[in-house]
């Protein structure tokens, strides 16, 4: 199998300008072979809003009603017709090259979970607009002791063939939160999980997003539910932003490659080609 078929599903839910950025993101990706399923969960209709011309052909799944975007995953994968998956948050963006790179790598080796390191950047929202305030690495080896106290793994541009799914199931739609974490639990006692060393992923955060007092109960609810699941003993709610300061982690941080250049030039002739699809930070949406 050469090329194999992927099939990147994107939940989102009125997040339109977020949306077409990472819309953006996969378009430029160099790899062809790819199915984009977006699973538009009970809000108004994005292709109905959004001048996609620019963009590849999508598959819409228009759910009657909001149901969570677990159960917006699983009615993605219901549908996708790929040999791989590839997951992504609407907010989250993928560098062009991120695809091609770990299908690569995928192909290489046996069947398993593959994962790119990450940038955590922090952003503040002013007229409909992001802009990145800082930027911080995400890169850990994978180790499964770490993974019953962390969730080390950030979930946007994971890479995994769907017979996963055929074998062990949907994703768990009790899991409002820590879904992603689960999985990996799950999966990760019968297949290998492999880091890309390689900050190919940008997970975008509001300058608040430390702030968990809104959705603390509900993640609260999730997390007993995880550790009931998967016997972890006592753990905190926590969040991606808040474990890079966590000092208990700093022996397992690792060195990657960032890959973004970080510059951010309006207009859509720039001239650095991996912030290409981030022009639309510096532009009103059409």
């Amino acid at each position: 199998m050469e090329h194999p078929r992927i099939s990147c599903l994107i939940p989102t839910y009125e997040r339109h300008a977020w949306l077409k950025e990472c819309l953006l993101a996969l378009a430029a990706d160099p790899y062809e072979n790819k199915e984009i399923i977006v699973i538009n969960d009970g809000g108004s209709r994005p292709d109905e809003q959004l001048r996609l011309e620019d963009l590849p052909d999508i598959k819409w799944i228009h759910m009657e009603e909001n149901q969570g975007h677990v159960r917006a995953r699983n009615a993605g994968l219901k549908i996708a017709t790929g040999d791989y998956i590839l997951l992504c948050d609407d907010d989250d963006l993928l560098i062009p090259g991120h695809l091609s790179h770990l299908i690569k790598l995928a192909m290489e080796n046996s069947p398993g979970i593959w994962h790119a390191d990450a940038e955590i950047i922090w952003y503040r929202t002013m007229q409909n607009l992001r802009t990145p305030l800082s930027r911080r690495t995400f890169a850990m080896n994978f180790d499964p002791q770490l993974l019953r106290k962390y969730n080390t793994i950030i979930p946007s541009g994971i890479l995994y063939p769907i017979a996963l799914h055929e074998k062990w199931g949907l994703f768990d739609e009790t899991m409002e939160d820590y879904w992603d974490w689960d999985f990996f639990l799950r999966m990760s006692t019968q297949y290998p999980i492999y880091r890309m060393p390689y900050a190919s992923v940008l997970y975008l955060v509001s300058e608040e997003g430390n702030n968990l007092s809104a959705k603390k109960d509900r993640m609260q609810q999730s997390l007993l539910r995880l550790i009931e699941k998967h016997s972890l003993g006592e753990l905190p709610v926590g969040s991606f932003p808040l474990m890079v300061n966590d000092p208990i982690l700093r022996e397992y941080w690792q060195l990657t490659s960032r890959v973004w250049s970080g510059r951010l030039e309006s207009g859509k002739k720039l001239v650095d080609p991996t912030s290409a699809f981030l022009y639309s930070l510096l532009q009103r949406q059409e």
